[in-house]
């Protein structure tokens, strides 16, 4: 299956800067009662302080030689373990690589005030949806899926990519503990040259959602561009005014940003744009990057509503998996609530349902990071800057390399470095589900 990075992600109705209240119905359609929704947990055990995380303290003598391919592209370097994985993530996405199908993927968690929270009414229209994921922190949300949508497909789920805004990787280099991050936006947001085919006014730059669209408190920068903190510890802050761009030019850091700093080749080629529908709405076509991985343990997750119109198996009831109901026979007073029923299913495994849903994604990320054309026995007489300049996520370097050659299209078996074992959890059988407090974390 082909994937693309590019996302419509803000549908702006610029006369209602408020946005609409959202509120659900009832009788035959969807309402509060039906929505898609489970816990759920991004970690990286390998990093996880409470679990005795093993990449918590590398060094330049844990660089090894790798040699690895992605899609048609081979790295002959070096690898070694970052110490922090940090994502601005919005939606966490299994995706079937073995279809051809157009809907083999679907949403398997939408991170909270994102667009794809239904009930965040007040959140409608946010430019950079998502919320910061640190996979080193156990911090399990409730998180808004599309898995009704596949009853039907019923597509074995073979990858994982979870969409970012912004990726913050740390790692130790030459005694220095450097964090480098990746926004795929440029701030300020309202300056942002994605605007210019739908100019905003000064009226539109005064609303909420823009005001509060900067998520880096602080930070000036260009969407694609690399930039550093570099530290004498593992355990100093990186402020807004620590973070430096690299200087292609003169191969050293520096904290104005250059002429030609060094940048993301595939951001670059594949830029945001805005397109204006008219009526004061506009569509901003976002570019993002995103964690992508292979499941370990394939599997088949799907749903369907209990009953009503959207249900595949008990549309004509009026009570969860009742018998069929004439529609003369029934009225909106007399209809339940819907809510979700899941099935799971492991590869070549039994099914099992319920009406609670927690899925965890535990992502392996001890060989995540890449120094592209140098060995592990060149670290040594390497300077900082000289490292700096050619290490990346891996995922990262192989979009560097279609940035390259300005090619879009790609398929995730294709990106996917690293893997994750998914765990899924159903329980509560066939009763009403536990609905936790959907409009806040539960981290929170």
């Amino acid at each position: 299956m082909k994937r693309y990075i590019a996302f419509l992600i803000l549908a702006l109705a610029c006369d209602n800067p408020e946005g609409d209240e959202g509120t659900g119905g009832g009788g035959d359609g969807e309402s509060d009662g039906s929505l898609a929704y489970g816990e759920v947990n991004i970690v990286s055990s390998t990093l996880a302080v409470e679990s005795g995380g093993s990449l918590a303290l590398q060094d330049d003598e844990d660089i090894e030689d790798c040699d690895f391919s992605l899609d048609i592209y081979r790295g002959e370097g070096s690898c070694f373990a970052p110490y922090s994985v940090i994502g601005y993530a919005s939606v966490v996405t299994g995706e079937d690589s073995t279809s051809t199908e157009v809907f083999s993927a679907a949403r398997l968690a939408g991170v909270p005030n994102t667009e794809y929270d239904p009930t965040a009414s007040e959140e409608e229209g946010v430019i950079i949806p998502g919320a910061e994921i640190d996979f080193a922190v156990n911090q399990p949300f409730t998180g808004f899926n599309e898995i009704f949508k596949q009853y039907e497909r019923k597509p074995l789920y073979t990858h994982i990519a979870m969409d970012t805004a912004y990726q913050k990787i740390g790692f130790s280099l030459k005694g220095k503990f450097i964090t480098m991050l990746i926004p795929t936006f440029s701030q300020p947001v309202v300056e942002w040259s994605a605007w210019d085919n739908c100019p905003l006014s000064e009226a539109e730059k005064e609303y909420d959602r823009f005001e509060n669209a900067d998520v880096l408190d602080g930070m000036t920068f260009e969407a694609g561009d690399y930039l550093f903190c570099v530290k004498d510890t593992q355990t100093a802050v990186c402020g807004a005014t620590d973070y430096q761009w690299y200087d292609m030019g003169t191969d050293s850091l520096v904290s104005t940003r250059p002429s030609n700093p060094r940048t993301h080749s595939y951001l670059n080629f594949n830029k945001a744009d805005c397109v204006d529908e008219g009526e004061g709405r506009k569509n901003l076509n976002l570019t993002k990057t995103f964690f992508p991985a292979t499941i370990k343990s394939k599997f088949r997750l799907y749903s369907d509503y209990s009953h009503g119109i959207n249900s595949a198996q008990w549309p004509d009831a009026i009570e969860p998996f009742g018998e069929a109901i004439p529609a003369g026979d029934r009225t909106t007073d007399e209809f339940a609530e819907t809510y979700q029923l899941y099935y799971y299913q492991p590869e070549n495994g039994e099914i099992t349902e319920g009406t609670n849903l927690a899925i965890e994604f535990n992502f392996d990320v001890s060989e995540m990071l890449y120094l592209d054309g140098v060995r592990s026995s060149e670290v040594a007489s390497s300077t900082l800057e000289e490292l700096l300049k050619v290490v990346y996520t891996k995922h990262d370097w192989a979009f560097q390399k279609k940035g390259d050659d300005e090619v879009i299209g790609y398929g995730i078996d294709q990106v996917a470095s690293m893997e994750v074992e998914v765990t899924v959890t159903l329980t509560g059988d066939r009763d009403p589900p536990d609905v936790p407090d959907i409009l806040q974390s539960i981290a929170e």
